[in-house]
Parts: structure tokens; C-alpha cells; sequence
């Protein structure tokens, strides 16, 4: 009997020992907390592939801000903004043995959706003397923005404990941005990289932290 109890501890203590060594981690849930700045919430959730170096990245991304909130990083005034949005992408390690670290380049893009609401002035026509005027009238508007994005990134994944990680990345990026406004309104929400309606390149950077299971 105390042969068998020893077998059976010894056989369960490699179990768990090889385990801890390989971590074989399924997938990952990690926040990206830069995005609060910008009024979002980002996730982004890691699964693991086949080839324990290539992972897949599926990031849902939603946008609120209402008319007490601060506009952050964007340079235009609103009074409320709403929106999602998502972004699938592909990572691959090219550096570490464990399973989910190291050095990795990641690709990928995505749509993006965001409703600004604003209290402005438009431009409307009016009709004077057989002429067709226009003149300017105070109005509440939602600017409906259609983003399409993608980015290249570089990073470094580590370990900070048991299972949870961090991730620091660097890269460049692109948008596109589509906009359905009112007649007589020409906002575009695109003086900077961080405006809502941006078109353009970007640098992209930041960091995640988040738990492997």
C-alpha cells in the first residue's frame, strides 16, 4: 500500500512539474488601459494556434463619453459619443521558450463605428429674390463616423507571475475614415491621430497586461 501511494505521488508531482514547465496556455485575456484616455475600453483576447509560437488576437473596442466627460486626446468639442469597434490580428513569436513569450511581430486590421454627437451651426439654403442663399443656423447634430484601420507592431511579452502578463509594443498604422453627417455640417473630427474621424498613417504604441488560462 505504501509502495502505491508513493508511486502515485511521484507520478503526479512530474505530472505537474512538466506542466508548469511547458505552459500550455490556451489563450489570454488582456486590457489595453492607454484606450480609457481616448474614451474606449479595449480586450483583447489572445488564442493560442496549433504552432504554440503563432497566436490570434480578436480585440472588441466600445466608445462612451457623455456630456460631463472630459474630451482627452481628441481636439474638437462634443457633447456625447458612442461606438464600437473590432479588430482581428495575427502574432507570431520569434523569441522564448515558453509557451505566449518573447519578442513577436503582429499584423492585422479592423472597423470601427462611432456616433458624435454636437451642438453647432450648419449651413442652410434659403431662397431670395429667385437666388438660392445660404446662411448659418444653430442645430444639434450626430456625425456618424465608418473607420477602416491596419497596423504592424512589435513587441515584447513577459511574465509577471503564475499567469499573469505584460506586453510592451511599438509600430505604425493606418486609417480611413467614411463619414454620414447632415447636409450643411463639414466637421470631420481629423486634426490629430487621435481624433475620432482620422485618415491618415499613425504611430502606434503602448502596453497590455492582462492573465493567461
Amino acid at each position: 500500500m505504501n509502495k502505491l501511494l508513493t508511486t502515485i505521488i511521484v507520478l503526479c508531482t512530474f505530472s505537474l512539474l512538466g506542466f508548469a514547465q511547458e505552459k500550455s496556455y490556451r489563450y489570454m485575456v488582456m486590457g489595453v488601459p492607454q484606450h480609457i484616455l481616448n474614451n474606449s475600453v479595449r480586450i483583447e483576447i489572445d488564442l493560442a494556434q496549433k504552432n504554440s509560437r503563432k497566436w490570434l488576437t480578436l480585440a472588441p473596442q466600445l466608445y462612451y463619453a457623455g456630456e460631463d466627460s472630459n474630451n482627452n486626446l481628441s481636439t474638437q468639442d462634443y457633447e456625447s459619443l458612442k461606438g464600437a469597434g473590432f479588430e482581428l490580428l495575427s502574432r507570431t513569436f520569434l523569441t522564448g521558450k515558453n509557451h505566449g513569450e518573447g519578442i513577436y511581430l503582429s499584423w492585422g486590421g479592423g472597423y470601427r463605428f462611432v456616433s458624435i454627437g454636437i451642438d453647432d451651426y450648419i449651413w442652410k439654403p434659403y431662397s431670395e429674390n429667385g437666388l438660392t442663399c445660404y446662411r448659418q443656423q444653430q442645430a444639434k447634430l450626430n456625425i456618424n463616423t465608418h473607420g477602416l484601420s491596419g497596423r504592424v507592431t512589435a513587441g515584447y511579452q513577459f511574465n509577471l507571475s503564475d499567469i499573469m502578463y505584460a506586453d510592451i509594443f511599438v509600430g505604425f498604422g493606418i486609417k480611413y475614415t467614411l463619414y454620414d453627417r447632415p447636409q450643411g455640417s463639414y466637421h470631420t473630427f481629423n486634426q490629430n491621430t487621435f481624433d475620432y474621424g482620422y485618415t491618415g498613417t499613425l504611430f502606434v504604441g503602448g502596453f497590455r497586461l492582462g492573465v493567461a488560462l
